[in-house]
């Protein structure tokens, strides 16, 4: 619990990232593209119990950007939406 309320448990947090990294791998980016990587390092901030934390993670290769928001509050799913620049 984090100021009387509580936090999201840290299998939902695993599940939550795994889905999104099914996701990436399933538009083709591979596990080594280092927007990929940089995701990857967020998630695994959060699953250790790590603060919620929104931003962008840039994937140039593909001519994209994906804004990741991972929420702590349990009634909130973590989530990933990619855009192509304009």
């Amino acid at each position: 619990m984090r100021n009387g309320k509580p936090l999201k448990s840290k299998i939902d947090r695993v599940k939550e990232s795994v889905t999104i990294l099914r996701k990436l791998q399933d538009l083709g980016i591979v596990n080594t593209d280092p927007g990929y990587l940089e995701v990857h390092q967020h998630l695994k901030q959060w699953i250790d119990g790590g603060d919620a934390w929104d931003g962008r993670v840039d994937f140039p290769r593909f001519g994209r950007r994906a804004e990741l928001v991972l929420p702590v509050r349990p009634d909130r799913v973590a989530n990933m939406t990619i855009f192509a620049p304009r």
